[in-house]
């Protein structure tokens, strides 16, 4: 990896990796969540 690349750009490459990776998880987790509480209004 050369050492020329700014740090800002490997901390919007970890922005990205992160959003794909938990975007959906979270996603998943928050439906499965909200359909399991009775008392949320939907």
């Amino acid at each position: 990896m050369p050492s020329t690349i700014p740090a800002i750009w490997w901390g919007l490459a970890l922005l990205a990796l992160a959003a794909v990776v938990l975007v959906p998880a979270c996603e998943y987790l928050n439906r499965r969540y909200v359909a399991a509480d009775p008392w949320k209004a939907s």
